[in-house]
């Protein structure tokens, strides 16, 4: 950001104010009609290139289905979760954001457009100046009521922003983004194959309610990111972040089992743990067979310290009106493209106990709304 400053008049400024006059009558010299245009900066003409888009889906849901809800009664569990996600976890763009910035200091926004791609990939061609750009890319964004593409005049500014509120609901759909260096040359015929990315995820959690009467349960997410920086790939956090309201699963009323699932940003991540590629994929890949939806596995760069990263929290009205909070603490990250199943008991209290040993648990029986937060109970 530039600050000014008051300017003196001395002999050097005045000096300088003669320079600057002379400049500007060269300048102005440039745009003559029979004056000699060599000194002057030419026009770049414009030059035709194609840009090839595919949204890579690297997600372990698959495999945390199975590893999850792998008994007869958590089948039921399991299809209701798919079906929850068979939006979410698509390698399918109902539509494409493309922005093309200057690469210097201040980055500025050269052209912009926008496509309905409807497909898992798609190829647009272009007309623009050659020059050398920094290609943004987003999709899925239409659709979604609760993020939008927001400062993107500017490369390093453009980001994914979710609305601002103490409670918002679940994101619509699948996010996704990518970023690329372009040189766009005059003298070769170009093609670019740019790879978006998902940067949501999702987390479910599933509690046993055998032989436990409640009024009603509601579930939310909170230490989620706020908002993703589309250029540099990184993820923005608030101090006081939002509650994610995660929507209830439809099961049916004989099934002693409730389920919720969460759709937002991912947590913290203060150790980069990171989604691959299984390797049954990498030697698809490497025997030309297509493919843009891929199982991943998570791997931990460094076991977590301990530290909680991200909550879900669970609010259960008992038949005698009292509500109980349960806080679940989560130590290990959700990274985009994960899916993370929660699973736990309700007792006759209403206390959410969760099976896994390594998910914290913080209890308030009998709590009261306070004005921080407000809950549909």
């Amino acid at each position: 950001m530039y600050v000014g400053t008051k300017w003196r008049m001395t002999k050097d400024s005045k000096i300088g104010r003669y320079l600057l006059g002379w400049t500007m009558l060269v300048l102005s010299a440039c745009g003559q009609i029979n004056d000699d245009l060599s000194d002057c900066e030419p026009i770049q003409p414009e030059k035709q290139f194609e840009l090839n888009y595919e949204l890579k889906l690297v997600t372990n849901m698959t495999t945390e289905l199975k590893t999850q809800l792998n008994t007869v009664t958590e089948l039921e569990l399991g299809n209701a979760l798919k079906d929850r996600l068979k939006g979410i976890f698509s390698d399918f763009a109902h539509d494409v954001d493309l922005s093309f910035y200057d690469v210097a200091i201040d980055s500025v926004r050269l052209h912009h457009e926008s496509h309905v791609m409807n497909d898992s990939t798609g190829s647009y061609t272009l007309n623009l100046p050659m020059r050398e750009y920094m290609h943004l890319a987003s999709a899925n964004i239409v659709d979604n009521s609760l993020v939008s593409i927001m400062y993107d005049d500017y490369c390093h500014t453009a980001s994914l922003s979710q609305i601002v509120g103490d409670t918002i609901d679940s994101h619509d759909t699948g996010l996704y983004s990518a970023r690329a260096n372009m040189d766009v040359l005059g003298d070769v015929s170009q093609t670019f194959d740019v790879k978006l990315y998902m940067v949501n995820a999702a987390a479910a959690l599933v509690v046993d309610t055998t032989q436990v009467k409640y009024k009603s349960f509601r579930a939310y997410g909170r230490g989620l990111a706020t908002d993703f920086m589309i250029a540099d790939s990184t993820y923005v956090f608030s101090d006081n972040p939002p509650y994610v309201r995660a929507k209830e699963l439809i099961l049916s009323d004989t099934l002693n089992q409730v389920g919720f699932c969460m759709i937002g940003f991912p947590s913290r991540n203060p150790n980069g743990w990171w989604i691959r590629e299984k390797s049954e994929n990498i030697a698809k890949y490497q025997q030309n067979q297509p493919f843009t939806r891929a199982e991943g596995e998570i791997i931990p760069e460094g076991e977590s310290d301990g530290e909680p990263l991200w909550e879900y929290v669970a609010f259960v009205m008992l038949e005698d009106g009292s509500v109980t909070k349960t806080v679940l603490t989560i130590t290990e990250p959700l990274l985009a493209g994960e899916l993370k199943i929660i699973k736990a008991r309700m007792d006759s209290k209403g206390v959410v106990e969760p099976t896994d040993l390594k998910v914290g648990v913080s209890v308030t029986l009998d709590w009261n709304e306070g004005r921080d937060f407000e809950t549909e109970l």
